[in-house]
């Protein structure tokens, strides 16, 4: 049996409750036309023990019972027999297998439906019932569906679980902040490219001298960030500082410049000309076929009882527009494929970010990187691939496949977008289902419409590891420009990892505002705070320039910092009118990008620009890039000469 589009992204909008909801009573509707007894249960998946009263549920109503409040190393589910007896005090392995089950964990939610089709019993959780209660209406019985999700995956053969190259690997979590060996082979390989990428820039040989580790900081602010962080690129490429970098670390909009471009492969000048031309659409402005594909993925999630929350629709609604030229692939598109792109050192390597998300945590980073998932704080890493799969005690308990690069993109970049009020006006136009429509605006929008899209959540990979957070289930992560991160990720780059310690930084700040440098002062504080080399920054006339250098005359060994913010520097004026730059001054000439910012297009909320618009945006940035050549050679020319 197929599943419609609409249903499936529909069902989407039911699945917050089920992934969030901390309700100390479950619902259980007996639809079934038999008495049953049930009863809640602690179980290790062999022997279980009763963790309240045995409650009669008779045929066609409904009970509530206390859910069993969370244990470690336990999972919670009810059970249910014909026989009162079958529920006794404690089941040893062969009793629990002879009686039915089912997990009751707050992601499951808070409402459970039993019906029987052909002698045999089904339970579905909220998320599950409203996907199979349609065919029910419809039909007066439920199909074999999502009673074993992953057993009707396998038979429909979901080219996500078909074609995953890790179906049948346990990944392993990987302890200590040494460097994938992958990522240090790209090092070596990458090593003859800086040099002869930075003798070009500099004119001059470099046999013998000390090549510096130059990285490339994005920073978040939405579409306007995605295009000012494409144009920089761009003008990098121009004058060579492209392949003398060895890292970009990218934030929310930088993510879906960086991670979109590794995606296609493209040179980065014939990539921007895709992108903008990708971005002159809205993220709701899809069609009933991308729905489907969206359902499709989604169905994937379901399939190995994942979480879902908000930031799943969205970034499938990034996936759906920024990779759009992958086709039907578009949401099979992975973070791991990038692996492939690094491997030869042709590219740099990049690097995503994002924050913890749960109350009361400090400033701590994750990073994503081709190879894998994790942070420096933790010192635990998880392979790419297997980002989202159930662990215990560093080891996968299931095969699920890899998340997709539109989910992370949203993950990525979910600090600013739409709140769920204005997602489901922009989209129910294409929900057809009446149901559909009622669930959605008496159950979910009445609870949840005017919050704000928050945070991812995966299972957490390092879960009864003897490290921060192993009590946790289920980790948050937030766009890292949101507190308690900042708008700039530095510390991928800054040193807490010594093998990446950068001895250039250049920062691309393509805040909402760049007034006095703020988001650089939270840098700054921040490498205080953990005593990383950092130099004095002298932060007067920061923001009416477009390029500012900073070095520890003193201590070669701390970084040499560029900062660049998206500004219009009125030096650069008169170079407009070189005729070598009236490619530029076509776009440039009575563009303010501030002006921009506060009352046009380039607000961090605006999903949607026309091709001038863009190009505007992006020039900018590649035209300050090219104005700021010199300095950018000299502070790099420093420091391998004090340190060669």
């Amino acid at each position: 049996m197929k599943f419609t589009s609409a249903l499936l992204c529909a069902l989407f909008f039911v699945s917050v409750p089920v992934a969030t909801a901390c309700s100390k009573s479950i619902t259980i509707y007996n639809l079934s036309d038999d008495d049953l007894w049930i009863a809640p249960y602690y179980t290790d998946g062999k022997t279980a023990h009763r963790a309240g009263e045995i409650v009669r549920s008779f045929a066609q109503t409904y009970i509530e019972i206390d859910r069993p409040t969370w244990h470690f190393w336990k999972t919670r589910e009810f059970a249910y027999s014909y026989y009162q007896v079958d529920l006794a005090d404690s089941l040893d392995a062969t009793a629990w297998n002879n009686v039915m089950s089912k997990n009751i964990s707050e992601l499951q939610g808070s409402s459970f439906t039993i019906t029987k089709v052909g002698g045999v019993f089904h339970v579905y959780n909220a998320l599950q019932w409203a996907l199979a209660k349609p065919y029910w209406d419809a039909m007066g019985e439920v199909a074999d569906l999502l009673t074993n999700p992953f057993e009707h995956l396998m038979k429909i053969d979901h080219p996500a679980i078909v074609n995953n190259p890790y179906h049948s690997t346990q990944a392993v979590v990987r302890v200590g902040n040494e460097l994938h060996p992958d990522e240090k082979e790209f090092l070596y390989q990458r090593a003859p490219v800086v040099k002869a990428a930075l003798e070009k820039m500099l004119g001059e040989s470099l046999d013998g001298k000390y090549l510096p580790n130059i990285s490339i900081v994005g920073s978040g602010g939405g579409y306007r960030a995605m295009f000012c962080t494409t144009g920089s690129l761009v003008g990098a490429d121009q004058i060579n500082l492209l392949d003398a970098t060895s890292y970009i670390s990218a934030l929310s909009g930088s993510t879906w410049a960086v991670s979109s471009w590794f995606a296609t492969g493209l040179p980065i000048k014939q990539f921007r000309r895709l992108l903008i031309e990708k971005a002159n659409r809205g993220l709701h402005e899809i069609n009933q076929d991308e729905l489907e594909l969206i359902g499709e993925s989604l169905k994937v999630k379901i399939a190995f009882e994942q979480p879902l929350s908000w930031i799943d629709l969205y970034g499938h609604l990034l996936g759906s527009v920024l990779l759009s030229d992958f086709g039907n692939e578009r949401h099979r598109v992975y973070l791991s494929h990038q692996a492939e792109r690094v491997a030869s050192g042709k590219w740099p390597y990049p690097i995503y970010t994002a924050v913890r998300a749960e109350e009361g945590a400090a400033s701590e980073w994750y990073e994503f990187t081709p190879h894998e998932v994790g942070g420096s704080w933790l010192g635990r890493y998880t392979p790419s691939w297997a980002f989202g799969r159930k662990f215990v005690e560093g080891y996968s308990v299931d095969y699920a496949p890899e998340q997709s690069l539109g989910f992370l993109m949203g993950i990525w970049g979910s600090a600013f977008g739409a709140n769920v009020q204005q997602i489901y006006e922009s989209l129910s136009s294409h929900i057809h289902f009446s149901l559909t429509q009622e669930l959605i605006e008496k159950v979910l929008l009445a609870h949840v419409g005017d919050e704000r899209l928050t945070c991812g959540e995966v299972y957490n990979f390092v879960l009864g590891m003897r490290k921060p957070i192993t009590q946790l289930e289920i980790l948050e992560m937030v766009d890292a420009g949101a507190a308690p991160g900042f708008n700039l990720p530095y510390p991928p780059i800054s040193g807490e990892r010594p093998e990446r310690k950068a001895d250039v930084i250049i920062f691309l700040d393509a805040s909402a505002s760049v007034k006095k440098g703020e988001v650089l002062k939270q840098v700054e504080r921040y490498a205080r705070l953990h005593n990383l080399d950092f130099p004095y920054i002298n932060y007067k006339g920061i923001d009416k320039r477009a390029i500012s250098v900073f070095k520890n005359e003193l201590d070669p060994e701390a970084p040499v910092v560029i900062y660049m913010p998206r500004i219009n520097d009125p030096m650069f004026a008169a170079a407009l009118a070189k005729p070598e730059y009236a490619h530029y001054a076509s776009y440039l000439r009575g563009f303010d990008m501030e002006h921009c910012v506060a009352n046009d297009c380039c607000n961090t909320m605006n999903f949607e620009y026309d091709f001038n618009e863009a190009m505007r945006v992006t020039k900018l940035t590649e035209f300050n890039m090219l104005m700021c050549k010199d300095a950018i050679a000299n502070a790099i020319r420093w420091v391998i000469d004090q340190r060669s």
